[in-house]
């Protein structure tokens, strides 16, 4: 996916909503000339307007609950990893849900269905990562972003979450323990 002769850019992103801005960047981080095209006259509005009229609170209530379930599991000395996999993946959902994006959270949810997997093979070799505090930290950043509307550093919470366990996974070479 590398530039043509006509320095057109090798990939094509369409939708400068959350999935869209997050394909652009991990294409960008891997290299590839990214092209964003969007309708809107802003990018990523939803997360602009977090807190305002493009989130739904209620439903970002589910979010805070999952998010003291994951914290509370990080602080066990040996805690249900299946357990941890589940209630995290359920507090994404319940903040992909809150976006009020439907299309979002199906796209979302066909990626879980590959990355779910790894995440829990992941997760049962490597148990320290979930008392290392980085998704707790991460998830608690993110619901205070969404509690102070701040829709940029929702987005960059939730980011670092998913890139901090994809980046602990490619530098371990893969799923084995050490």
């Amino acid at each position: 996916m590398t530039a043509g002769p006509d320095g057109a850019p090798g990939a094509l992103v369409i939708g400068a909503g959350p999935a869209g801005l997050m394909a652009a960047e991990c294409l960008a981080q891997a290299g590839h000339r990214v092209l964003v095209a969007e309708a809107k006259p802003s990018p990523a509005r939803k997360f602009l307007m977090a807190g305002k009229s493009g989130l739904n609170l209620t439903k970002a209530e589910d979010a805070r609950r999952f998010e003291a379930a994951f914290r509370a599991l990080s602080l066990v000395a040996r805690p249900d990893l299946s357990e941890a996999v589940r209630i995290n993946k359920d507090l994404h959902f319940a903040i992909y849900d809150a976006m009020g994006l439907p299309t979002l959270a199906e796209i979302i949810g066909g990626l879980w269905l590959k990355a779910g997997p790894v995440l829990n093979l992941d997760l049962g070799a490597n148990p320290e990562r979930l008392a290392a505090g980085g998704a707790v930290r991460f998830h608690a950043e993110a619901l205070a972003a969404i509690r102070a509307g701040d829709g940029p550093a929702a987005r960059a919470a939730i980011a670092a979450d998913i890139r901090g366990a994809a980046d602990f996974i490619i530098a371990r070479g893969g799923l084995a323990a050490p």
